[in-house]
């Protein structure tokens, strides 16, 4: 299953997408974290072990968001992942993101 939640707060949309897969083992989730983090400069290793997918998705809201946006992801084994990201509202003003 994939969920997919959406809510506005104020100038903020906060976007849930979950699941109810395997989750991560640590060192993957590692990985991905570092990703989310807009770190460019990964280890060789660590690119090989993660798809290109999910780091196009992040370079990409990074280069339209900046520093704006917000990405969090929680994940175990057995138990699923849910990534949370919090984008800003065109033309507002901004609090703190996540």
């Amino acid at each position: 299953m994939i969920r997919i939640t959406g809510e506005g707060f104020g100038d903020w949309l906060q976007i849930v997408i979950e699941d109810n897969g395997g989750g991560m083992e640590a060192g993957q989730a590692a990985v991905i974290e570092e990703i989310l983090d807009g770190k460019k400069d990964m280890s060789l290793e660590s690119q090989k072990s993660i798809g290109i997918g999910i780091r196009n998705v992040v370079a990409r809201m990074y280069m339209f968001y900046g520093e704006e946006l917000g990405i969090k992801m929680s994940t175990a084994v057995g138990k699923g992942t849910v990534f949370t990201f919090r984008i800003p509202l065109p033309g507002q003003e901004r609090g703190d993101a996540i």
